[in-house]
């Protein structure tokens, strides 16, 4: 029997920080982030070129090829649109806000397990998937973006294994940030841990349909009446067993060591351009 090839801290740093940036970003800076400079670039192009082209006719042409811009910009962006973004349609908030109870309860968090447990080449050691903060006031379903702390995995295999299995993040059909990559313990048994973050964009977000009117809440009570057929106030995604030891030492899922996850709302991560 051979001797168990052992991992220093600096490779450890290096193999997490390389990791990192393979899979947690490279969606995002090499699809998203490109197609919204773009369209941000274009439409400043075109209102710059809109209001010359109002004091003289020479500028016309300008405004001719900014709005093609803006046309190429949009039309790069709506093919990310469509193969990362679930509709959510804030035209009609009624609509939107079914849509985003739809999104949150029956299909992200579930997509997320079905996807980290199709991954048989590693033993999934802790997961504690959530999707928490779920609206009961249809007018919260107005804003650009929903961001979603989904909680901490940590998985065990060999090197090839959680690298391979790290990456596969890559071919999630949301915008996942995989983060936080941290690995321990000897080859073949790695034990990797890391953090995942969601990122959905609302569509129609410049013409929102009119505010919808709530029930006053009982006496005592805050925040608006829920819907009928919809979710309860504050209700949530949860599933994976709760938050427990990982062999080596450290807590996960909800309870352990890593943050609690925020309810959605338009915190952090990228942003669609206005307009």
């Amino acid at each position: 029997m051979g001797a168990k090839a052992k991992i220093t801290p600096q490779q450890v740093y290096i193999i997490g920080a390389v990791l990192t940036i393979i899979s947690a970003l490279v969606i995002y800076f090499t699809l998203v982030k490109p197609g919204n400079e773009a369209l941000d670039a274009a439409n400043v192009h075109l209102q710059a070129a809109t209001a010359t082209a109002e004091k003289q006719g020479a500028a016309t042409k300008d405004r001719t090829l900014a709005t093609r811009e803006v046309a190429k910009a949009r039309a790069t962006w709506d093919q990310y649109d469509r193969k990362y973004m679930p509709n959510i349609d804030v035209s009609n908030r009624l609509l939107g806000v079914q849509q985003l109870w739809h999104e949150q309860v029956e299909v992200l968090g579930p997509r997320v397990e079905r996807f980290l447990r199709a991954d048989h080449s590693v033993e999934i050691v802790q997961d504690g998937i959530t999707v928490t903060g779920v609206p009961s006031d249809p007018n919260a379903v107005v804003a650009k973006q929903f961001t979603y702390d989904l909680g901490a995995v940590a998985v065990a295999g060999t090197f090839n294994d959680v690298l391979n299995h790290a990456a596969r993040w890559n071919k999630f059909d949301r915008l996942i940030l995989m983060d936080n990559l941290t690995l321990r313990g000897n080859s073949p048994r790695l034990i990797g841990q890391y953090s995942l973050q969601c990122f959905e964009f609302t569509h129609n977000i410049e013409k929102p349909g009119p505010v919808i009117p709530q029930a006053a809440p009982p006496t005592g009570a805050s925040g608006g009446a829920s819907i009928p057929g919809g979710p309860p106030a504050g209700g949530s995604y949860e599933l994976g067993p709760p938050g427990g030891a990982i062999p080596g030492g450290g807590m996960l899922g909800p309870g352990g060591g890593g943050p609690p996850p925020p309810g959605p709302g338009p915190t952090g991560g990228p942003s669609l351009p206005s307009g």
